[in-house]
């Protein structure tokens, strides 16, 4: 008979799905710096065959941010995700030397 396997406690069910989180929130966190770079050279591939001007580009962040303000994070978790989306579009914004106006005032309206 096979010993019997010893039932995880409840503290380690929540530590395991503690660490588990971490790593996905990790993986998420380095997908989005890597949608980040591809969105960049994108746009510098757009800039450089005058496909987009400067002002087309400075209207993408504008944008960008606006719709990242409009979300409506539930908890802290989403908070955290939003500042981190936002933060993203302007640091790419200010490689293009782009300063993207705070929350809610970068003058977007949008409709849905």
């Amino acid at each position: 008979m096979a010993p019997k396997q010893k039932r995880p406690t409840k503290i380690e069910e929540i530590t395991g799905a503690v660490h588990a989180a971490m790593e996905l929130a990790a993986e998420a966190r380095g997908l989005v710096k890597a949608y980040g770079t591809l969105f960049e050279a994108l746009l510098n591939i757009l800039k450089s065959k005058s496909v987009l001007s400067a002002s087309d580009i400075k209207g993408v962040f504008y944008v960008a941010a606006a719709m990242i303000d409009e979300l409506q994070p539930q908890h802290d978790i989403q908070v955290a995700a939003q500042a981190e989306m936002r933060g993203l579009i302007e640091r790419i914004a200010s490689n293009f030397g782009i300063e993207v106006p705070p929350p809610g005032q970068t003058g977007v309206q949008r409709t849905h």
